[in-house]
């Protein structure tokens, strides 16, 4: 949904894992007692990308050099406002190097 931010979607989403969460137990239950790995395909490494805080917060700036489409920058904010007093987003002042916060104050009439 259009006003939608990080926290609201994660909400939504532990409603649904709440509600289906008896019968996806009850389905893993019997998929592993079902299924079983063959050695080989135990052995294959499998590679995963490890998300530290440091990444995420880079990931947080915005670059005021970059041009950003207004739905973009839109998005951009939704995903990182988790709280209302979220202090994920952030721009660099130029003349101090301190950052400076943004978030999004999302309501529906």
């Amino acid at each position: 949904l259009l006003h939608d931010t990080a926290r609201t979607l994660q909400s939504r989403l532990d409603d649904v894992a709440f509600e289906y969460f008896d019968e996806l137990m009850e389905r893993l239950k019997m998929y592993s007692s079902e299924v079983r790995v063959p050695e080989a395909k135990k052995k294959q490494e499998v590679m995963h990308e490890y998300f530290s805080r440091v990444k995420f917060e880079d990931m947080c700036e915005i670059d005021l050099n970059k041009s950003y489409q207004g739905v973009e920058i839109f998005n951009l904010l939704r995903g990182l406002t988790f709280f209302h007093d979220s202090k994920n987003a952030y721009v660099i002042d130029c003349k101090t190097g301190k950052k400076i916060f943004i978030s999004l104050n999302l309501s529906e009439e």
